[in-house]
Parts: structure tokens; sequence; C-alpha cells
């Protein structure tokens, strides 16, 4: 690796670092790597290129459900069948905050903002959204709102704008002052996200095979399509500064990148399928397949190029 790598890691690895008890520094965590069945959580140690994952942590008693927010710096965590949910601090343990009071105690869909400063929950069997803003150190719930039917959910990271979508592919805004609105129209919807502190979002189209841009929602609503010939695209995430679009295909081992300004995608070969985009505390490094047992891969995303890094499965397991 070139010595000017090096550095550049290194000088964004060294906010990650902690202090063991000894007075020793502890490697970087990267991020964590989350089993719902069972319930299991792994902190990913080193830098990209050397990482490992970590034995499972102790996870407070009563956590039913763990849903990680981007950075992995916290998650939302179920606890009981009418328990309020609560935040758990992420600093290479795991450190349940209070209560947030008011919130769902089961939700069928949980989506935080780009950064992690809000999150939107929905209970399919209440019939109900609520949208949580100040996380992760004052959260409270700021919109409660009736709704059904819904299969997917983005909120800004102020919390101010909601997007909400249908069984038929129906998108509606919803705003702190103002009524539920529709503002576009989806033929197979596969993922939406807003851009970071930005009330722009992207939504991406599994049939149309296209990513579109909306906007305007104070005032002229407007959809601008910035990329197309995306076949069996699934997620999307904004990248950190907002400029661009990650896109991951949910059909073969690839992915996109989308400029925004340019409405060009530059197509990515990766070495695994990629199931998800989680974003780790690294900018612009994404998670985006873990299978339980097997190796882990992570994306690194930079201006010049972008590589792939796995991370050993059980007993140091390679990829074949």
């Amino acid at each position: 690796m070139p010595r000017s790598v090096i550095v550049i890691l290194g000088s964004l690895l060294l906010p990650l670092t902690a202090w063991c008890a000894g007075g020793e520094l502890r490697a970087p965590v990267l991020g964590y790597l989350l089993q719902e069945d069972p319930l299991e959580l792994r902190a990913i140690s080193g830098i990209p290129g050397a990482a490992i994952r970590g034995e499972p942590l102790p996870l407070p008693e009563g956590v039913t459900r763990l849903r990680l927010a981007p950075g992995h710096g916290f998650a939302m965590a179920e606890r009981g069948e009418s328990d309020p949910p609560a935040v758990l601090l992420l600093d290479g343990g795991a450190t349940l905050a209070a209560p947030v009071s008011g919130a769902l105690a089961r939700a069928s869909l949980v989506v935080f903002s780009p950064r992690g400063s809000a999150a939107a929950l929905y209970s399919a069997g209440e019939a109900r959204v609520q949208v949580l803003t100040g996380l992760p150190l004052q959260p409270q719930v700021s919109r409660d709102i009736a709704a059904s039917g819904l299969v997917a959910l983005a909120v800004s990271d102020d919390g101010e704008m909601l997007l909400t979508a249908d069984e038929q592919g129906l998108v509606y805004v919803s705003r702190v002052a103002g009524e539920r609105q529709p503002v576009f129209r989806a033929e197979g919807l596969a993922s939406m996200t807003f851009l970071p502190q930005r009330s722009e979002a992207v939504v991406g189209d599994r049939s149309r095979g296209e990513v579109f841009l909306l906007g305007g929602f104070d005032d002229a609503i407007y959809s601008r399509l910035i990329a197309s010939g995306l076949e069996g695209l699934g997620a999307v995430r904004a990248a950190t500064d907002g400029l661009s679009v990650l896109v991951a295909g949910s059909e073969g081992a690839r992915a996109w990148i989308v400029d925004i300004a340019s409405a060009t995608a530059r197509s990515l070969d990766l070495p695994a399928s990629p199931a998800f985009l989680e974003p780790l505390r690294l900018p612009d490094a994404y998670l985006f397949a873990s299978p339980p047992g097997e190796p882990a891969w992570l994306l690194m995303k930079s201006p010049d190029e972008t590589r792939s890094y796995f991370i050993p499965g059980a007993e140091g397991r390679d990829p074949q």
C-alpha cells in the first residue's frame, strides 16, 4: 500500500481508536456485524484489508432486536413486548441509554436519516408512523402520524421531511407544517433515501432500472432522472458529501456509483452480491455482505478509486 494512503488511513482511523484499561491502544472499530437469529453483535476491528470480527458482545438484558444506525455509533434496541425502544450506544461495548418515551415498542420498519440524527418507525399493526429526532443522545418523538400499507420510509436529517411509499409504488412527502402530498410513482420501488443534510431525496425503481432525484417539497416539486439502465438495482445510499449515490445490484455481484450533477453511472464489479449498503465509521465505507459464519465484505469509495475488502468468517475462513 502506498505511503500516502497509509498516512491518510491512519489520520482517519485515529479518532476510532480507544484506550484499554492498562493504558494501551486498542484496535480501531470500523463497525459492527449484526446477526438477528440468534441475536448477536460483533465488532469489526482493525483497518481495511486487515480487519477481523470480534467475539459476540454482551448485550443488555431484555434486548430482543437491534437496528444499526449509519456509522454504527449506536443502534435502536427493542425490549420486551410493550417497553419503548432505547438507544444502544456502541463504543467497543454496548451500553443501553434511557428509553425513548412514547416510541413504538414494536416497529415493522425502522429507517435512519443519512447521518443518523433522525429515524422513522412504522408499525403495521398500529397503523402509525413516528419520527424520532435528537438521536442518539436526546431522542424524542417529534411526530406521530396515522398510516397503513407502507413498504418503505425515508427521513431527512433534521426530521422535517418524511417520505412514505405504499404497495402501489406511490411515494408521498409529509412535512412538519403541511399535509401529506404525492410526489412520485414507482413501477417497482427498490429503495429511497434523503441526501445528507438536505431536503432532496433519491428513489431507485427496480422495474425501470432507474434512479430519480426528488426535491422542491416546500415549493415546486420535481423529479429528475439521474441514472438509467441499472438492471436489477437494489439498495440506494447517498455518499457522505451528498454529490453521488451508491446503488447495489440485487442480481449478481455488482454496484454503481451515480454522479448526481452529471447524471452518469459508473459500474463496479464486486467480489460478492451486495445484500445491503451499511455506512461504517470511516467516510464512504460500506458493509455490503455479511452471511453468518462466512466472510463479510466492505466497500471503500474515494474520488480516485473504489476498493472491496473482506473480513474473515468463522475460524478465519477466507473467501473461495
